[in-house]
C-alpha cells in the first residue's frame, strides 16, 4: 500500500509487513496513478513522459518515450496503439506499454522484462469505459 498524507507531506509505503516513510513532494505519484497520467499526457500529444514515483520508500524517476505506432491483436480485435518504452540506465529491466488512442490511450498491453524473465499483460475485456 501507498498512503499519501498531504497535511504532513509524508508518504508511507508498506509491503509484506515492512513500511517506509518519505517526504511527499509536489506532483509525486504512486505506481498506479502514473498509468492514468500517461493516458492524459498522450491525449495532449506528448511524446516524452516523465513522472516522479513513490516506490519502495524512495522517489524514482520514470521516463517513457513514444517510439512508434503498432497494431496489436487482442480478444477485442486488432487495435492501433502507440508504443511507449521505459528503459532504466541502472538496470536491464525494460517496460513497454501499448496505449490505444481509440480507448482514450488506455494501456491495452504491458510487457516487462526483468532479469531475463518477461511478463506480458494484455487486455481481454472492457467494461464501463465510455470512449
Amino acid at each position: 500500500t501507498v498512503e499519501f498524507d498531504w497535511y504532513k507531506n509524508q508518504i508511507t509505503n508498506s509491503i509484506d509487513g515492512d513500511s517506509w516513510k518519505m517526504a511527499a513532494t509536489e506532483g509525486i505519484l504512486d505506481k498506479l496513478l502514473y498509468q492514468l497520467s500517461i493516458m492524459m499526457d498522450l491525449k495532449q500529444g506528448k511524446s516524452i513522459l516523465t513522472y516522479q514515483i513513490a516506490d519502495g520508500g524512495k522517489e524514482k524517476n520514470y521516463t517513457f518515450e513514444v517510439v512508434g505506432e503498432e497494431e496489436i491483436d487482442t480478444k477485442l480485435g486488432k487495435l492501433q496503439t502507440l508504443k511507449l518504452v521505459r528503459k532504466r540506465e541502472d538496470s536491464d529491466r525494460e517496460s513497454i506499454f501499448w496505449s490505444a488512442p481509440e480507448m482514450n490511450y488506455l494501456p491495452v498491453k504491458i510487457e516487462i522484462t526483468d532479469d531475463g524473465e518477461k511478463t506480458v499483460v494484455i487486455i481481454n475485456s472492457l467494461n464501463g469505459l465510455k470512449i
